[in-house]
C-alpha cells in the first residue's frame, strides 16, 4: 500500500483529493491547521471510503514545525510515497497600495515557503529510504493570467511553478518527480452561495461551458502523483476548462 500526505486536506479540493486516493487504495495522511477539522475529515473519509486514513494538525506557515509533523507520521508507522502540496492562503481583496507588507508577504510565505518546507522535509526521507516518490504542487492558471486584488496570491502561484521545475531538476537524480497541477475555477462550497445567474455566467465564460469539479482536479493530482504519469517531471499541467486559452477581451 502506498501512502500520500496532503496538506490542506480537510475541505473542498483537498478533501476531494484525499477521498480519491483512499478510494484507489492508498493510505492517506491529511493535514490542516485546525485540529477539529482534521478529526472530522478523518472520520468522514474513513466512513465514506473504508480506507486507511490518519490526520495531524499542521499549519503550513509554521515551517519550524515540519519536523514535528514528520516525527508524528514516523511514529504512526508511515512514510509518504507522494506529497501533495495543497495548503494555501487565498489573498483575496488586497490593495497593493495599502496592504501592510507583512500581511502581503504572509501569503507568499504560506503558499511558497511553507509548502517548500514540507516538500523538502519529506523529500529528504525519500532520498534516505531510496523511495522514488512524487511531489505534486497545486498551482493555478494565475501563474500567468492574474485576478484583480490578489497580487500576493498571483505572485505565489507563479513562484510555485518555478519551484516545481527547480525541484524536478534538483531531485531527478534521486528518482523523485515534481509536477504542478494548475486549475482554473473549481466548483467548491463558495459556489453554493452564488445565484443561478452568477453560476451560469461563470460556467458560460469557459470554452467547455462549465467550471472544473473537485473530482476532476483530484484525478489530475492522482495522475501526477502515481505511476500513471510515468517519468513526467517538471511539468505544469493546466486543468481549467479552457480558460487559459482566452484573452481577457480588454484589447
Amino acid at each position: 500500500m502506498k501512502t500520500v500526505l496532503i496538506t490542506g486536506a480537510t475541505r473542498n479540493t483537498g478533501y476531494g483529493i484525499a477521498k480519491l486516493f483512499a478510494e484507489r487504495g492508498w493510505a492517506v495522511i491529511v493535514t490542516s491547521k485546525n485540529p477539529e477539522s482534521v478529526e472530522i475529515a478523518v472520520k468522514n473519509l474513513r466512513e465514506q471510503t473504508g480506507g486507511e486514513i490518519i490526520g495531524f494538525a499542521h499549519d503550513v506557515r509554521q515551517t519550524d514545525k515540519v519536523e514535528e509533523l514528520l516525527e508524528k507520521i514516523k511514529k504512526a508507522g508511515y512514510t509518504p510515497d507522494s506529497v501533495v502540496l495543497n495548503g494555501a492562503m487565498l489573498g483575496v481583496g488586497t490593495d497593493p497600495l495599502e496592504i501592510p507588507i507583512d500581511e502581503w508577504a504572509e501569503v507568499l510565505y504560506c503558499n511558497v515557503v511553507g509548502n517548500f518546507a514540507v516538500a523538502r522535509t519529506f523529500a529528504k526521507v525519500m532520498v534516505k529510504k531510496n523511495i522514488q516518490g512524487t511531489l505534486v504542487f497545486l498551482g493555478s492558471v494565475n501563474y500567468q493570467d492574474v485576478n484583480e486584488g490578489r497580487s500576493s496570491y498571483n505572485a505565489s502561484k507563479g513562484a510555485i511553478l518555478s519551484l516545481t521545475k527547480s525541484l524536478a531538476v534538483d531531485l531527478g537524480k534521486f528518482g523523485i518527480r515534481s509536477n504542478c497541477l494548475m486549475p482554473g475555477p473549481i466548483y467548491t462550497d463558495r459556489y453554493d452561495k452564488l445565484s443561478d445567474k452568477e453560476k451560469e455566467y461563470r460556467n458560460s465564460s469557459l470554452p467547455i461551458g462549465r467550471v472544473s469539479t473537485i473530482e476532476e482536479i483530484a484525478k489530475g493530482v492522482y495522475f501526477l502523483a502515481s505511476d500513471e504519469s510515468g517519468n513526467m517531471t517538471g511539468s505544469g499541467v493546466v486543468l481549467d476548462g479552457g480558460m487559459d486559452c482566452l484573452n481577457s477581451g480588454r484589447y
